[in-house]
């Protein structure tokens, strides 16, 4: 992309001037007689042989006053970033002429990226809570920030800020309640149920709910049975299912549906097995996992089931590969489950609920056993608390997939639309063959800024992620020339 040519007469040759394209750039020429023109590289001497040989450009000019192009096109000759070139014509008794003494330079430098940022997923460390809970219950208010209600035999309630990374406290529940659950009812309210406000086997069928508008509590319909770490989950209708927990007869395998709209509770189809401390989550089909828990004679459970709420009936799903007691299970933005933790176990694993398997992911930092965890608004979770040796205090944050971005050197616009753009993306894992990006892989483009996310565990694998050429181009329609390669661990 030089500069205009001054038109001028050298050797009887008129060459008028050179123009921009965004395949590389064209060199307008006009002769007084045939010809050739050539554009060769800045110092090459006069003589029609070396010309011919160094030439990184050319065209015929066939008649006198006719006008002809050189095109350039970077992709496809020698021309470099900021060599220098001139035009050279030979008619067609062989004579040379330099039809201009002007030297000019090349900027083939297009939106070529300079720098990639990777994020790997796992887990991160984030603001600690503001005193160590074991035993609370989460739940996501509507602005995405997370409610954290009792825990450790307190009726205090925190609430974590994602977008600041910051924990604050709210107005206190009636009575304190360790091993409650909560769910979110329809109006963005948050039902919490159940607990222990003692740790003297006072199990609590009491609910309470909280107005996020107002920082308020107002008292509930009790449940049908009282209930020690029950699980929860808020249905597709907005009804809200409670499952397991302990009672007074021992661990429960029933199961009971509040409805808001009618402020009642009723009984739902008891569980194939019973379980206290289970996690539970809501699944795209609208049935709701359950896993792990204890069951009536102590014994820490692998196993999980699913319920359908239209059939009201449960199914055995595949077990998951440890036994976990109260674990921190979240549902993921892709559809997949988190399970992470349990009384004995930093581990985590992803369930798949399209083809009922369990995979390994990265551990937690910390068994947190009793943790609570929620999903951020941008994919993310929240992990806090819980119990290792000791009561914990401290939060960490899990990302379910690879992300990685691209920043090109200025503002750019999209050479393609994303679906296109999206099919010249692939990458490797291990060495392997590259492979497109699947329906769960996405991209994002924004200014100067190509996010690709890619949906991968993080388990310790090499991944490189490959873009295709002329994906981007900038202002003036020149397209980036270059295949990016980035290369990280994960």
């Amino acid at each position: 992309m030089v500069g205009w040519m001054p038109e001028q007469t050298a050797g009887g040759d008129h060459w008028v001037n050179k123009e921009e394209y965004q395949d590389g750039f064209h060199v307008v020429v006009k002769s007084t007689k045939a010809g050739s023109a050539y554009l060769v590289p800045s110092g090459i001497p006069g003589d029609e042989n070396r010309i011919r040989l160094a030439a990184v450009g050319s065209t015929d000019v066939t008649a006198a006053d006719a006008e002809t192009v050189i095109t350039i096109a970077p992709r496809e000759t020698k021309l470099t970033h900021g060599g220098q070139y001139v035009l050279y014509a030979i008619d067609q008794q062989g004579i040379v002429s330099l039809p201009t003494p002007i030297v000019f330079a090349v900027d083939l430098e297009g939106p070529v990226s300079e720098d990639a940022e990777t994020k790997a997923g796992g887990w991160e460390e984030t603001a600690k809570m503001m005193e160590p809970n074991i035993g609370g219950a989460a739940a996501v208010l509507p602005d995405g920030e997370i409610l954290v209600a009792g825990g450790s035999m307190k009726k205090t309630v925190v609430m974590y800020d994602p977008h600041r990374e910051k924990w604050t406290q709210l107005e206190d529940m009636s009575v304190p309640r360790y091993g409650p659950a909560a769910a979110v009812l329809p109006d963005g309210k948050v039902l919490v149920v159940g607990g222990d406000p003692e740790g003297r086997g006072t199990f609590l069928k009491s609910t309470e709910v909280y107005d996020p508008k107002a920082d308020s509590w107002t008292e509930s319909i009790p449940m049908e049975m009282e209930r020690f770490k029950p699980a929860a989950a808020t249905l597709e209708d907005g009804r809200i299912l409670v499952v397991g927990g302990f009672s007074k007869k021992g661990v429960q395998k029933s199961a009971e549906i509040f409805d808001p709209e009618t402020e009642e509770w009723s009984s739902a189809a008891n569980m194939n097995t019973g379980r206290e401390g289970a996690g539970a989550v809501l699944l795209p089909t609208g049935e709701v996992l359950v896993m792990g828990g204890i069951d009536a004679a102590g014994n820490e459970l692998k196993s999980a089931e699913v319920y359908d709420p239209d059939a009201d009936s449960w199914t055995y799903a595949s077990d998951m590969y440890e036994k976990r007691y109260k674990p921190s299970a979240v549902a993921l933005k892709n559809g997949k489950v988190l399970v992470a933790g349990g009384i004995s176990e930093s581990s985590a694993e992803i369930y798949d609920p399209r083809t009922d398997t369990w995979e390994y992911t990265v551990p937690l930092s910390s068994r947190r056993l009793e943790g609570v965890a929620a999903p951020l608004p941008d994919g993310h979770v929240l992990v806090a608390g819980g119990y290792d040796r000791s009561e914990l205090a401290t939060a960490e944050t899990y990302a379910p997939h690879l992300e990685v971005t691209l920043l090109f050197a200025e503002e750019v616009t999209l050479s393609r639309d994303l679906d296109d753009v999206k099919g010249m993306i692939s990458y490797s894992v291990d060495g392997g063959p590259y492979e497109s990006l699947g329906r769960d892989d996405t991209i994002q483009f924004s200014a100067n800024k190509l996010v690709i996310t890619l949906d991968l565990l993080p388990n310790g694998s090499y991944v490189q992620v490959r873009v295709g050429e002329a994906i981007v181009e900038d202002e003036a329609g020149n397209p980036n020339e270059e295949q990016l390669t980035d290369e990280l661990r994960y």
